[in-house]
């Protein structure tokens, strides 16, 4: 778990613990979606991940978490090229280059090139 705790806690058969799972469940959405980007970005802070890989971690948990299930991944297969499986450059001492963002770009899931720069305060010509 990158968040160093379970999204939703279960007992070993993963049926949920209590009636407060079934209630994040029924009601997922932004706010819980927000919640546990939150929790993940924090873990990976404490854990040194990269300003790249905090971004390419957290676009994938985003994407699997969509509370509309056409907005998820379809196939285990879309899910394979997401960048976060790929082997992805680390940002040189002058930080990131507009080839990386718009490298990054091209696989993250529900994420702009301007967002991507932004995040990793890059430049980006537009």
């Amino acid at each position: 778990t990158i968040a160093h705790k379970p999204l939703i806690e279960a007992d070993d058969r993963d049926n949920l613990r209590s009636k407060r799972e079934a209630m994040i469940l029924a009601t997922w959405g932004p706010k819980a979606l927000f919640e546990a980007l939150t929790d993940a970005r924090a873990a990976l802070v404490a854990d040194g991940a990269s300003a790249i890989e905090q971004l390419v971690a957290c676009n994938l948990l985003g994407w699997g978490l969509q509370p509309n299930p056409q907005d998820r991944p379809q196939s285990f297969d879309e899910v394979l090229v997401h960048p976060f499986f790929a082997a992805t450059k680390e940002a040189d001492a002058a930080g990131v280059t507009e080839a990386q963002v718009l490298e990054l770009s091209k696989g993250l899931k529900l994420t702009t090139r301007v967002h991507i720069a932004a995040e990793l305060g890059g430049p980006l010509t537009i």
